[in-house]
């Protein structure tokens, strides 16, 4: 069975029998097989899980374990394998390699002594010696076959053979419908596709591909695709570690606590152990599980990539037309699947709360504590490469596409200082002025508000259950609020003025003045950094080298701090921006910064340089908020806070 070591063999190498291909087969998922070695697995699989005799009509690719329908399943599992297409690619590149040899030798020959080649036949495939080369000229049946120098072969295209037509035996493919994505033959244009408008020669559909901005959009999607599936698989390795860490600890705390009460202990602390193990495993083992199934999808899109590569610069425009077509197919289905895969993609830690009374009982206790399962939502560091057709945020322009005020929406003459957006797409809005805490639409309009005893300055959404708020002015307590009913589950004081508030990795970065704290998802302060004045808007930036990005009101200024070391790397101003407050990031690693006195809102990259004036007269714009899942710039301004919202189109 082919394990993750496939990933490194050649693209010319079977995955089961590890020997170069012999009738190459691919199947839906473009992984390539001998067919003697498919149909070897089919018998075998199906034998193991006792479907032969059920009448189950499918399987699992042996690489990437996706389900695989034959083209006709009512026929005999046993003769599946051949009726699954030929990889002409891999032929036509494992036929170059011969030729690339130092020593070409005779294919007819082989067998019985070593002669030279000197020519190539282009219908054969084979290389010939002299004397079968003219025996080859002569016969009747190959007297038409093109032939080739050997050493002029060197300067031909890889693959020069027709591809043969999938649906109709022995016709080429001659033309291809874009109505339906399809190539065809002669007979597949006169049947299936007589009445369609838009069918092309092949020629003509595949002129220029080779530069095409579609082909090379496609392979940086593919890229950026298995770039997310290797950040999802690390960050999976990274909190198994965690939670084996975190086992470590809890354990070690149980037995200091042991030592205290040992004989009445022993007891509650093997039935906690218990139940703790058994919840820990099955936890690692649906992680691990999980992690498989994106290492499994991530071999498909790598086994995209590989095969685009290969025929760009291996292939004529035709090939790759038809390898492309088929890729294209198949990414949808893989970022589908893993747009479903990111949306469940949870961090995981354990939350141990001590039994209270363990530290005063010395038999008494009943329990030793509980360990509960805490998920939070997991920021990747390259976001979703949705299908836009290679949009590019600094080079979009943005579009009002609504407007409302919170005084007509809500009720109240209130600034919004910060929002955040929450996972069914509303909006959560801080109303300063108004003392409530209010859930929007895209309209404005409230779904659920609810009046707090204090005024909010900001919020962000912690995980999929918990929202932490800021209050500003002289409050120095931080709120934790359950996002469904709006209720405060708990209040912590930091014992300083809070503001701006936002959250990545399970850390909480809030702006206060003349300081900026980071704390944990359960609020333990774990370190602080000394700042030059009050900070209003603060955002992380996600996009290659994590960045911590604020904004100084009275300096004017926008600081770009590296998360690793908390050490300033860029500082941007710029006379365009006046008494700067919110700020926030895309997907790309741009920063957008709210300029209250310059009334506009500045582009810049992520090193800290003017990209450009993105918005410019408003009055007095405050808080700021980019949604990654939908390209959306929303923007609050005025006293009574009317709230724009933008969406990025390319120019």
């Amino acid at each position: 069975m082919p394990t993750s070591q496939t990933e490194g063999l050649s693209i010319t190498t079977c995955p089961i029998c590890l020997e170069e291909f012999k009738t190459p087969k691919y199947l839906p998922c473009l992984h390539s097989f001998c067919e003697s070695c498919l149909n070897s697995y089919i018998i075998s699989a199906l034998k193991k899980e006792r479907r032969g005799k059920s009448g189950k009509t499918e399987f699992h690719c042996p690489v990437c374990r996706e389900v695989v329908t034959p083209p006709v399943p009512s026929v005999k599992y046993q003769e599946w394998a051949q009726q699954f297409p030929s990889n002409h690619l891999l032929v036509a590149l494992m036929d170059q390699i011969k030729l690339k040899a130092k020593v070409k030798l005779c294919d007819p020959c082989k067998s019985i002594d070593d002669a030279p080649a000197v020519s190539w036949c282009l219908d054969c495939n084979e290389a010939m010696c002299q004397n079968c080369t003219s025996v080859h000229k002569r016969q009747k049946m190959s007297r038409e076959h093109v032939l080739k120098n050997i050493d002029e072969m060197q300067t031909i295209p890889l693959v020069t053979s027709l591809q043969m037509c999938e649906n109709h035996k022995g016709k080429t493919v001659e033309a291809f419908c874009s109505d339906h994505n399809q190539p065809c033959c002669a007979t597949c244009v006169a049947i299936h596709h007589r009445k369609c408008d838009h069918v092309t020669t092949l020629e003509e559909a595949a002129r220029g591909i080779l530069k095409s901005k579609d082909l090379s959009e496609l392979l940086q999607r593919l890229k950026d695709t298995s770039t997310i599936n290797q950040t999802l698989i690390k960050d999976k390795m990274e909190n198994i570690k965690t939670l084996e860490d975190q086992k470590d600890r809890i354990e070690k705390e149980l037995q200091n606590a042991r030592q205290r009460v040992i004989e009445n202990f022993d007891k509650q602390h093997s039935t906690f152990m218990k139940k703790f193990s058994q919840k820990h495993s099955t936890k690692i083992q649906e992680m691990t599980d999980s992690m498989k199934e994106i290492e499994n999808r991530d071999k498909a899109i790598k086994n995209c990539t590989n095969l685009l590569e290969v025929s760009m610069t291996q292939s004529i425009e035709t090939h790759v037309f038809l390898e492309m077509m088929k890729v294209i197919e198949k990414e949808e289905e893989q970022i589908k699947a893993l747009e479903q895969i990111q949306t469940k993609h949870k961090r995981i830690d354990y939350d141990f709360k001590m039994d209270k009374d363990l530290d005063k009982l010395v038999s008494c206790f009943k329990t030793v504590g509980e360990v509960d399962i805490v998920e939070h939502s997991k920021s990747l560091t390259k976001s979703y490469p949705r299908m836009v057709g290679g949009t590019i945020l600094k080079e979009c322009l943005p579009n009002l596409v609504s407007s409302f005020s919170v005084r007509d929406k809500c009720g109240v003459n209130s600034y919004v200082f910060g929002m955040c957006c929450m996972s069914d797409n509303k909006l959560l809005l801080p109303l300063y002025n108004g003392n409530k805490l209010a859930v929007v639409n895209a309209n404005g309009d409230p779904s659920k508000q609810i009046n707090v005893k204090s005024s909010m300055f900001d919020v962000t959404v912690l995980d999929p259950n918990t929202a932490v708020s800021t209050h500003g002015g002289y409050n120095t307590t931080l709120s934790f609020i359950n996002n469904q009913t709006l209720t405060v589950n708990k209040t912590i004081d930091l014992g300083v003025n809070c503001f701006a508030i936002t959250c990545s990795d399970n850390k909480l970065y809030i702006a206060c003045n003349y300081k900026l704290l980071i704390l944990d998802n359960l609020g333990n302060k774990q370190d602080e950094i000394i700042t030059t004045g009050y900070i209003y808007g603060i955002t992380i930036v996600t996009q290659g080298e994590k960045k911590i990005v604020y904004t100084i009101n009275d300096t004017n200024t926008c600081h770009f701090l590296r998360s690793s070391d908390l050490q300033e790397i860029h500082r941007f101003t710029h006379l365009e921006l006046q008494n700067p407050w919110g700020v926030t990031s895309d997907r790309e690693g741009n920063v957008y910064i709210a300029g209250c006195t310059s009334e506009n809102v500045l582009q810049v990259s992520s090193d800290a340089i003017l990209i450009r004036v993105l918005l410019s007269g408003l009055a007095e714009p405050r808080a700021i908020l980019f949604d990654d899942n939908r390209d959306i710039l929303f923007v609050s301004y005025g006293y009574s806070s009317n709230i724009n919202i933008y969406n990025m189109i390319k120019q």
